[in-house]
């Protein structure tokens, strides 16, 4: 066997062909890791690997084609045939050099990813776990293309077959999926799905069954190419009728040991069957789920609809961990046979994937549609329209996608919702041209099991219900009949949160009843925009989005990074009194370098795209640390129930994309730790996980170097020697 590997190994780089297959593969990795790594910054390597697959399909024949049709061309397979190594030893031999001249090219792909590691934090598991992956679907392709290969005597025809089998192979998925009925037929051809498995390793996840899936296939084509070999050989004997039978009874073992490996490996709970190693353990429970789950006492049954095969594997795979627990049971409606079955629950309109709750001891229901699943976000050309005071208009493109996986979050919110009796309330004042909080802020609310509603004080008083009031961003003054009853409402113990917005600067009248009420806690609004000189609490593009150092002595910073941290866009900043006794605490500063710029200056820099210089700054008590944030005790108490940001586009949804987790942290610390009183009975929040948070920097100059070397270079290296040793090879 080692022989016949020794053999075929080195004919395949005496012969050109390991050297196109290798250069091939290599420049068109080096393409889609330019578009998907270098220019987009991803420090994995997964969805790069995902694109190269494709090629693999058309490369692969390049090396299987020539493994029996060559033999038999050269008829030199009767050697073979006759020789004291058995069949399977030949085949195996012959399959494992194919194999380790793969083995060479997914060597050289891993290199990219320590490539990746001088410019930043890299996921390395979840990046390996794909290259397995993409090792064990190669080993699958050329597992196809040797059984190919031993039905023709006809290299071009076997390469033809070869690439039909493995496109066919590959879009399987698609095709089983156009069929909603999910029928005998549709199932039988699913079982040739060579993608899906990839697809699981390609999430960071190590699933037994798709190992087993390809290992199996692996085993079963390698045996159909011995049995088609074996048939050569006996073709002559006169015990052909009974080697055929006994042919058709190894093949049928064969499937049937195929089958039931397969069908055995989904009898273990899919918990137990997966390693996950995700780079922000996206499939894997948090340490406060199961903490809760451990302590649930109540019958939870969660409806998801669709049919476990063709629910999303993700929601899956997080539905089995939380299956796992006595209490809780997941059951699959298929909403092509049941399409009135969330009618029972809900009104809304629940899209295929979504899911219901129901507790069977109080007949609590909820629902979770399947978008919610998954964190979006909008991505547009503008940030926001602070340029509106000049009159600009701006057309806003948005783009929607898929930021973060929050099935865990979603989930857990539910179960908590479902066994729980109280509800609370968080009232947002209306009337004074006030910003709408951002979807990772709603979204944190929903989850907390908070309602948010919308209120009036025009109109209506604050209602005895109201666990948190919220004033984002007014933009016209407050009226003082509504100033007495925010400050009735914080005598009595009300919690409230309140945030700037530059705007109000330049409206007609201003806003000196916000800003007196302000002034009676000891914060007094700076009448300008806020930029900082230091460019360590800045954003590298616009002096005016800031980077404040965090309080660590307030529990409303914890868990926030340092630097960069939470962003700040275009802030009014506080002047806090230096007594002791001041009931207001900074929980974010500037550097002890800022200026106070005029809003018209601020405008201008923004719409210009450019930072304004020294000179153009307004002279307005420029000295000294600013204030960015602050907690304030309106009774004396110690106890903070009001706090004050300078920025009210700090929630923004395009703000969150900039400092992905931070801004939105804030607000989940200032709701759990000083507006709503945390026991035992709050709420946990589980936040989002980020797809690729990080996101490394490379210079153009890196850039082009590396598509240089690695697009062109490389590959056209690997053709010059092999093309070299060929020639030299042909003159002997």
């Amino acid at each position: 066997m080692f022989a016949i590997l020794k053999k075929d190994f080195f004919s395949l780089f005496n012969n050109v062909v390991g050297f196109i297959f290798i250069a091939v593969n290599m420049a068109f990795y080096g393409l889609y890791f330019l578009a998907n790594n270098l220019l987009s910054g991803s420090p994995s390597i997964s969805a790069t690997l995902g694109g190269v697959l494709l090629i693999m399909l058309i490369t692969t024949p390049l090396l299987t084609m020539r493994t029996f049709t060559e033999e038999r061309k050269n008829k030199t397979d009767v050697l073979l045939l006759t020789s004291p190594v058995s069949v399977s030893r030949m085949i195996i031999g012959k399959y494992l050099a194919m194999v380790l001249a793969f083995s060479i090219n997914t060597v050289l792909i891993a290199l990219s990813i320590f490539f990746l590691r001088i410019f930043g934090k890299v996921s390395f598991k979840e990046s390996f776990v794909a290259l397995l992956g993409f090792w064990l679907f190669g080993c699958v392709c050329l597992a196809i293309g040797t059984f190919v290969s031993s039905l023709f005597e006809s290299q071009v025809l076997a390469a033809i077959i070869t690439e039909g089998v493995l496109l066919l192979a590959y879009m399987m998925s698609a095709i089983t999926g156009m069929s909603k009925s999910g029928n005998f037929v549709t199932k039988i051809l699913g079982s040739f799905d060579i993608l899906s498995p990839y697809n699981n390793f390609g999430n960071g996840m190590i699933y037994l069954s798709s190992v087993v899936y390809d290992l199996s296939l692996v085993f079963l084509f390698l045996f159909l190419t011995a049995e088609v070999i074996l048939k050569r050989r006996w073709t002559i004997s006169r015990k052909k009728i009974l080697t055929s039978t006994f042919s058709v009874t190894a093949i049928v073992l064969c499937f049937a040991m195929v089958i039931l490996a397969n069908v055995g490996i989904t009898k273990i709970p899919e918990a137990y069957q997966t390693l996950d190693l995700s780079s922000n353990k996206y499939y894997s429970l948090t340490k406060a789920t199961k903490k809760y789950l451990k302590n649930l006492d109540s019958d939870v049954t969660i409806y998801c609809l669709s049919t476990k095969d063709k629910c999303d594997v993700a929601v899956r795979h997080t539905l089995s961990l939380f299956n796992a627990n006595k209490h809780i049971s997941v059951q699959y409606i298929d909403p092509d046979l049941n399409p009135t079955f969330a009618n029972k629950y809900t009104k809304e309109s629940l899209s295929e994937g979504s899911l219901i709750f129901e507790n069977t001891d109080n007949q609590n229901t909820d629902t979770c549609p399947y978008y919610m699943l998954y964190s979006n976000s909008n991505d547009s050309y503008t940030l926001y329209s602070y340029a509106q005071q000049s009159g600009a208009s701006y057309d806003k493109v948005y783009v929607q996608t898929a930021d973060g996986y929050d099935a865990e979050g979603q989930i857990l919110s539910r179960l908590q919702k479902v066994n729980s009796a109280e509800i609370k309330k968080v009232y947002q004042l209306a009337g004074h041209s006030e910003v709408e909080l951002g979807k990772a802020e709603t979204n944190y609310l929903s989850k907390k099991n908070l309602t948010l509603e919308t209120l009036n004080l025009r109109t209506d008083a604050i209602p005895d219900d109201c666990c948190l009031l919220i004033l984002n961003g007014p933009v016209s003054d407050i009226g003082t009949d509504e100033l007495d009853l925010i400050r009735d409402y914080l005598k009595k113990g009300g919690k409230m949160l309140l945030t700037m917005n530059p705007d109000s600067i330049t409206s007609a009248d201003g806003t000196p009843n916000l800003n007196a009420f302000l002034t009676e806690y000891g914060l007094t609004p700076t009448v300008g925009i806020v930029e900082d000189l230091d460019s360590s609490y800045r954003n590298s593009q616009n002096n005016y989005f800031l980077y404040p150092d965090l309080t660590s002595a307030s529990s409303l910073t914890d868990g926030i990074a340092t630097k960069p941290s939470v962003l700040v866009p275009y802030a009014i900043g506080f002047r806090l009194p230096t007594d002791d006794n001041s009931t207001a605490v900074s929980i974010l500063n500037t550097s002890d370098t800022v200026k106070i710029a005029s809003v018209e200056d601020a405008t201008a820099a923004y719409n210009n795209n450019e930072n304004s210089d020294e000179s153009s700054l307004a002279d307005l008590d420029t000295q000294g640390r600013v204030s960015l944030g602050a907690a304030v005790s309106t009774n004396n108490d110690g106890k903070n129930n009001l706090v004050v940001l300078s920025s009210c586009y700090m929630f923004l949804d395009n703000v969150e994309q900039i400092a992905p987790g931070m801004n939105s942290a804030l607000f989940g610390n200032i709701v759990s730790n000083s507006i709503v009183s945390s026991d035992d009975s709050d709420a946990i929040v589980v936040a989002p996980k980020p797809y690729n948070a990080t996101v490394l920097q490379f210079t153009a100059l890196q850039v082009g170097v590396f598509a240089v070397v690695w697009i062109a270079l490389i590959p056209l290296a690997l053709l010059v020697f092999g093309i070299t040793i060929w020639v030299v090879r042909k003159r002997r």
